[in-house]
């Protein structure tokens, strides 16, 4: 207070004498000049009074750019436009790490990417799928009777029950081998397996430790296609404890 006490004695002081100085060039009377330039009263702010507790209009505070904002959006739908065509070229399905490089994204940028593509497909012809971390562009499931009229029904749509079992076994155990498959069914399945594989329904995906590191099969994207789902996380749930017993 004492300070500022200070700067408005000095500010009228200096203000004063200039009034002086004016009245006395102009030939006018000190108090016509004092009325014209209303000095301060002691009790007011000063002219540099600290201002920094008053708080600004919202208008006028800048408000940081978001991701609705009107100049980010088109970026948002080149880059979807970009990932749907990269997706649509691609001669089998994309990895998480392929689909980033070939975007010029960070590899934690691509799930964001994935979640918009697939809310932009809800009820369109096209899906998203994904399986084991890889995606596809894949035709809608409820276009399926459509499409195979269109491609004139060449290809068989049926599988007998012998090939449903190998597939359900494989689908909630994989990756299993071609004897864990035998075990759990009782008879021989290298047939039927042939046929799956014939058919793109399952596919190898290595080998196990076991004695003679027999080869590890599990489903293939075809499958999630053919059944009409985006992951195996979809799958109905099925108690597993009924197979570890029959395995015993």
């Amino acid at each position: 207070m004492k300070l500022l006490h200070k700067r408005q004695t000095a500010h009228g002081c200096i203000l004063g004498l200039f009034v002086f100085l004016l009245g006395r060039v102009l030939g006018r009377r000190n108090t016509m000049i004092e009325r014209a330039v209303s000095l301060p009263e002691p009790d007011q702010p000063a002219p540099d009074a600290d201002w920094s507790d008053v708080e600004l209009p919202a208008e006028d505070a800048a408000s940081p750019p978001t991701l609705n904002s009107s100049e980010s959006a088109p970026l948002a739908d080149d880059l979807l436009l970009q990932a749907e065509a990269v997706l649509f070229i691609a001669t089998e399905p994309l990895d998480y790490p392929t689909l980033a490089r070939a975007l010029d994204l960070p590899p934690e940028a691509v799930p964001g990417v994935v979640a918009a593509l697939r809310e932009r497909f809800a009820g369109r012809g096209i899906r998203l799928q994904e399986l084991a971390g890889r995606l596809q562009l894949v035709s809608a499931p409820e276009a399926g009777p459509t499409v195979e009229r269109f491609l004139g029904g060449s290809q068989p749509s049926r599988l007998s029950a012998a090939a449903l079992e190998v597939l359900a076994i494989v689908a909630y155990r994989q990756p299993l081998t071609r004897t864990q498959v035998e075990a759990i069914r009782g008879v021989d399945s290298s047939g039927v397996m042939r046929s799956l594989l014939a058919r793109d329904l399952i596919h190898e995906v290595g080998r196990s430790e076991a004695l003679g590191r027999p080869i590890l099969y599990a489903t293939s994207p075809q499958f999630l296609h053919l059944f009409g789902i985006e992951s195996l996380d979809d799958l109905p749930p099925f108690a597993h404890e009924r197979l570890d017993a029959s395995d015993q």
